[in-house]
């Protein structure tokens, strides 16, 4: 299982939200310092989320810093994914051009006709699927837009059609559990990655090593946990670099 520190970007900064809000953010200073001090403590992979672009797909004022920070990433050979407000395929081209080993798409893929969907086959395995969702009515429903509205979409609908299309990397996010250190969604990564060939990048509430050693504990069935997002944890010291990565791969 691939241990993934998480750099949610806005402005500038490494920030965390609280389940997804803005209003809710709070501050870590640089982001290019914190991947600075991340890369000296010898990580391996990174998830890289464009805050800004997610919320308005104009807004690439980010842009010049990610440049930096995939920059960095390449001069240590660390695997690097990215995301936040990708609505084509020219950007999904011009990121893998600048360095970038996958994509994160999620509201894009959602739409009907979207062009996630008839993109060549050679690309999808440099192709994430962001599934993000919240509970309606006491079913997991998929949101998009920043998780300002939901697609209509049952989570487990998404899952099996992206699966079934080749788009088998696929990160599921609780987003109530986001930033709030309440422990990942063990029972339904199991139930997930037991029932559709999926590599399962697991998301939200991530607290301590324990965590970290439970999800890698889950069996692969059809599918298999991939990989784990980690960001609150590493900000507040419950969790340290090395024991993500003594976790992850055990």
């Amino acid at each position: 299982m691939r241990f993934l520190p998480a750099i949610d970007m806005l402005d500038g900064q490494a920030v965390r939200l609280s389940q997804g809000d803005y209003a809710k953010s709070t501050n870590f200073g640089s982001a290019i310092e914190v991947i600075e001090r991340l890369l000296i403590q010898g990580i391996d992979g990174l998830h890289l989320v464009d805050l800004n672009a997610a919320r308005d797909p104009e807004d690439r004022s980010n842009l010049a810093t990610l440049r930096q920070c995939i920059s960095l990433t390449r001069a240590h050979d660390v695997m690097v994914e990215l995301g936040g407000g990708i609505r084509d395929l020219g950007m999904v081209s011009t990121l893998l051009s600048l360095g970038v080993d996958r994509v994160i798409v999620g509201t894009s893929a959602l739409q009907p006709g979207s062009w996630v969907r008839d993109i060549d086959l050679e690309l999808r395995p440099k192709l994430v699927v962001s599934l993000d969702f919240r509970m309606q009515e006491a079913q997991p429903m998929v949101v998009v837009d920043a998780w300002r509205r939901t697609s209509g979409v049952q989570l487990e609908e998404a899952v099996d059609e992206f699966a079934q299309a080749g788009f088998v990397t696929q990160l599921i996010t609780p987003v109530a559990r986001d930033g709030m250190a309440s422990g990942p969604d063990l029972e339904l990564y199991r139930h997930l990655v037991t029932l559709y060939p999926i590599a399962l990048i697991a998301s939200g509430g991530i607290r301590d090593v324990k965590d970290l050693e439970d999800l890698a504990a889950i069996a692969p069935g059809a599918g298999y946990l991939e990989g784990a997002i980690v960001g609150t944890a590493l900000y507040r010291g419950t969790l340290s670099v090395l024991e993500g990565l003594q976790a992850c791969n055990r």
